[in-house]
């Protein structure tokens, strides 16, 4: 599964992928499937033209299974139209896509996204959009029909996180979370390594074999004023290409030892 970040001469694969999306989740949006399915090529270039805008889909085996959007405005960046496809849901798409576009957030000097799921009446609890936003965001208000919510824009280390995620790709069970005021990489559930909003980097690798690894410029994790057994900050300064590969073997392998969370 890949990401794209879409340009004008991608409105096909914007179609495909909003038009699955409407077709799957009709209650997830304001529009319909009737408002977007006659539209031609001027109509879906016009929504990609938007000044500004961030639109990213993810592919897999040359299909569109999931999509998002973020948008500025007047009142500060937004994220729109979030959607996986049922067949990924629950392999990490969700978070890789909010992870994008807080991404670009960040590069674009945002201190937060805000996002809107659509509400519909004794059904929100069920919506995968409205859930995938309870666990990556901040859940504040809701008023006409939508539930309105702020994603802090986390200052973690933007070039860190993209090498961690090329050290994974090949990973099975992979996904992506804010956690720790950071972005981690879990693995089957379970957190591996992140890229810390305090700088550098957090691993976890087990509580017998954190001490023997501490040193100038590794020192066990403290959280809420407590050392948390086995995890470990490591500085920015000890994460050069080989020794970032192997912080991130040791917590894959440690991850992976744990019993797989189930969602």
């Amino acid at each position: 599964m890949t990401l794209r970040v879409l340009a004008l001469d991608d409105w096909p694969l914007w179609r495909a992928a909003r038009l699955a999306a409407l077709t799957d989740s009709p209650d997830a949006f304001t529009v319909s499937l009737a408002d977007w399915h006659g539209g031609g090529e001027e109509q879906w270039l016009a929504r990609l033209a938007m000044p500004g805008a961030h639109n990213v889909v993810a592919v897999r085996d040359g299909e569109p299974v999931g999509l998002a959007r973020g948008v500025p405005g007047a009142d500060g960046y937004e994220l729109r139209s979030v959607w996986v496809a049922p067949v990924v849901r629950g392999l990490g798409v969700g978070g890789r896509l909010l992870a994008d576009v807080e991404e670009w957030a960040v590069r674009a000097g945002a201190p937060a996204l805000r996002h809107c799921a659509h509400r519909q009446p004794g059904r929100d609890h069920l919506l995968p959009a409205a859930r995938l936003h309870r666990a990556n965001g901040d859940r504040r208000s809701g008023r006409d029909g939508q539930a309105v919510g702020i994603i802090p824009a986390m200052a973690y280390d933007l070039e860190l996180a993209d090498r961690i995620r090329e050290l994974v790709a090949t990973e099975h069970g992979v996904d992506e979370k804010r956690m720790f005021g950071g972005l981690a990489f879990l693995v089957n559930g379970n957190m591996s390594v992140a890229a810390s909003g305090k700088g550098g980097l957090l691993v976890r690798v087990g509580p017998e074999d954190a001490g023997d690894l501490v040193d100038d410029h590794v020192r066990p994790a403290i959280m809420g004023g407590r050392e948390m057994r086995g995890w470990l900050r490591v500085d920015t300064t000890a994460v050069d290409d080989s020794r970032l590969r192997e912080w991130v073997d040791r917590g894959v392998s440690f991850a992976r030892s744990l019993p797989v969370k189930t969602r």
